[in-house]
């Protein structure tokens, strides 16, 4: 194909025939890395998608090339994002931070050879007032397929304010140069 990398930042949760979704991931079974941002963990999901699907499951396919199922979000709220993986390359000068307005994603399984890298926290309030803290993966890899191709996600991304953070950037171009395999393009410092 030509590809170093596919990053896939669409929101095509009405997408659901199993041949498109299946030609979608071809190219990273054949072997180019992908990153995910946001909606895209909300995308290509079909059956019942709110519980666990079985990893053998046709509806399974697109969580099995994420590393994870998502199928909501909490408020656009403050995440508090925590690096809980520090010796990853992927984390690599990454600091914990708080976003301003975002969307937590809920996570309803993690599948195999996903690493979480970070996780995200949010103060929600129910219907009674009460308030309660929600805790989700919000950065993870996984090695995808029989050629265990490198892929990178994060849940974040809803808001400009948050794309545009040099904290998110930072993030961003570490999963990129992880993905890549290419710790060369990584920013030296002085």
């Amino acid at each position: 194909m030509g590809y170093d990398l596919i990053i896939h930042d669409e929101c095509a949760a009405d997408i659901s025939d199993p041949e498109v979704i299946q030609g979608i991931i071809n190219p990273h079974q054949n072997g180019i890395p992908g990153i995910n941002l946001h909606c895209a963990m909300h995308s290509y999901r079909f059956g019942n998608f709110k519980k666990p699907v079985d990893p053998e499951a046709v509806n399974a396919a697109w969580f099995n090339y994420l590393g994870l199922q998502s199928f909501s979000h909490g408020p656009n709220e403050p995440i508090s994002i925590r690096f809980s993986n520090a010796n990853h390359p992927a984390n690599a000068g990454l600091e914990d931070w708080n976003t301003d307005k975002e969307e937590l994603y809920h996570v309803v399984q993690i599948m195999p050879k996903t690493t979480v890298l970070a996780h995200g926290t949010q103060k929600v309030r129910s219907k009674g007032d009460t308030e309660k803290v929600e805790e989700h993966p919000i950065v993870w890899t996984h090695e995808y397929g029989p050629k265990n191709v490198r892929i990178w996600s994060t849940s974040l991304g809803h808001f400009n304010e948050t794309v545009a953070d040099g904290r998110y950037l930072d993030m961003l171009t570490n999963g990129v140069v992880w993905t890549l395999n290419r710790d060369d393009l990584r920013k030296k410092q002085p």
